[in-house]
């Protein structure tokens, strides 16, 4: 909780204390905020103005049936069901995709390959995002055999340069190879995806997709590289992955990626 932020926000419209992440907080009206899509707008909504508040008795009963915590300590892979979230991928970007990875994940490296990747820039829209730009890896990108950091200031050094051109693009993604196995998220892959997306819950404003006549909040785009059927790079296939937010916690789907 913070001091009203210049952007807004939602701001409490009463004081109240509510039972979240194990402990009991205190809502102070017109000053405490929170994000679009955040965990306590669905367990108090009353406080933010978004429905009256439930009789007591009804009320502790929803708290206590309300996952806690679990839009910061836990994410669902889910892989039988596409994400309604679209997205599309410009050919540059996916040129400077494989540039980067067939670079470095090639076998000369040994062990089949150094895992890298880079960060997305798109325009966000109401049926998804487009990636329009991908940035090579920052120089203090730590890339293994089985794993890769990425150079976070890369990527908000990017967002900053594209921010004073006043283009619409901004950071939604980002992009690694996967040199010795699948394109389904590794347990690591999901906690990094999950923090970018509360990364995003302080952008300014946050961002939102409509899916159907409900608003998906801050969504991350994660596109995994691995090798062609042949085993080579050059026609290296990209397994987009869409982290968002529903209900009550992070869940992530796979993504059709539509390459213009």
């Amino acid at each position: 909780m913070r001091a009203r932020p210049a952007w807004g926000g939602v701001v409490a419209k009463a004081s109240g204390t509510v039972e979240y992440d194990g402990e009991m907080i205190e809502i102070q009206e017109g000053r405490d905020h929170v994000a679009r899509g955040h965990a306590l707008l669905k367990i108090a909504p009353h406080l933010f103005g978004l429905a009256r508040a439930e009789p007591r008795a009804e009320r502790t009963r929803s708290a206590s049936l309300a996952p806690k915590a679990r839009a910061r300590k836990e994410i669902e892979l889910r892989t039988s069901v596409e994400s309604p979230i679209s997205v599309v991928l410009d050919e540059s970007a996916r040129r400077v995709i494989v540039e980067e990875v067939s670079g470095w994940s090639s076998d000369s490296y040994g062990y089949g390959g150094l895992e890298t990747g880079g960060y997305l820039f798109g325009r966000r829209s109401t049926c998804g995002v487009e990636l329009t730009f991908a940035a090579y890896a920052g120089e203090e990108t730590k890339r293994g055999y089985g794993n890769v950091q990425l150079d976070v200031y890369k990527g908000r050094s990017v967002e900053r340069a594209l921010q004073e051109q006043r283009t619409r693009e901004r950071l939604v993604g980002d992009y690694h190879s996967h040199p010795n196995s699948d394109g389904v998220p590794s347990p690591a892959d999901l906690r990094a995806w999950m923090r970018s997306v509360e990364m995003l819950l302080s952008d300014d404003p946050p961002p939102t997709w409509f899916v159907g006549n409900e608003i998906a909040s801050d969504c991350w785009t994660g596109i995994i590289v691995t090798r062609s059927t042949g085993g080579d790079w050059l026609y290296a296939q990209l397994h987009g992955w869409v982290v968002r937010w529903e209900y009550a916690g992070f869940i992530c789907e796979p993504a059709a990626i539509h390459e213009m």
